[in-house]
């Protein structure tokens, strides 16, 4: 396995953070609150595994970057389901799952790719719960993972998907610590021909911990 560490030998002490962490946080980046939420919460990790990679906007240091499309993969080709890591030997798990959900065909090939479960695939639900059990197996004790969700709307009707990340963990006996809700400047799509429910332009960061908080 690749070992991969901090740009400070693993130690960022707390208090030395690039911003200064409220409950919400306004910007299109991920990177700045995705390292104080780490230099928060496992200030002395080493082992960084990020699941779901893709461009790799969470990071301005080295992790082991994975994504099951091998052209977006930074280090592993693999599923988040199915890590390729030995039990208790990660510190930390970054998450960013596709948030919207089965609701057909993609209508754009590029958004379908990157944000939506495949057509007449896995659920989301499913897909979280597989990562959940995986990130129970390998996180080392007091490990944590960060997870980036966001509650969407699917035929009409909400669906509150971070809600169900955080009881799908407690669930499954991870202790849920902290909760950081990102706004960015404006919403991702286009606005909808009719209005049924407030039209959502934030997403949340969620630190569940295997172990005590």
């Amino acid at each position: 396995m690749p070992d991969v560490r901090g740009e400070t030998g693993g130690e960022v002490q707390r208090g030395t953070l690039s911003v200064m962490l409220t409950s919400v946080y306004e910007s299109r980046k991920d990177a700045p609150l995705v390292a104080g939420l780490i230099a928060l919460h496992a200030p002395k990790a080493e082992v960084i595994v990020d699941t779901t990679y893709g461009g790799g906007r969470f990071w301005t240091r080295e992790v082991i970057g994975i994504d099951r499309n091998p052209q977006r993969a930074h280090t592993i080709c693999a599923d988040y389901t199915m890590l390729p890591f030995r039990d208790a030997s990660v510190d930390v798990l970054a998450f960013d799952p596709p948030h919207i959900p089965d609701s057909g065909k993609p209508r754009q090939k590029a958004m379908g790719e990157q944000y939506t479960i495949v057509w007449g695939q896995h659920s989301i639900e499913q897909t979280m719960w597989g990562f959940v059990w995986e990130a129970v197996r390998v996180l080392k004790k007091n490990g944590i993972v960060i997870a980036k969700l966001s509650d969407q709307v699917e035929r009409g009707k909400k669906r509150w998907q971070c809600r169900q990340f955080a009881n799908m963990c407690e669930e499954a006996g991870l202790t849920v610590c902290d909760r950081c809700i990102k706004v960015r400047p404006r919403p991702m799509c286009q606005p909808w021909t009719t209005q049924r429910h407030v039209w959502n332009r934030h997403s949340e960061f969620i630190v569940v911990r295997k172990g005590k908080c």
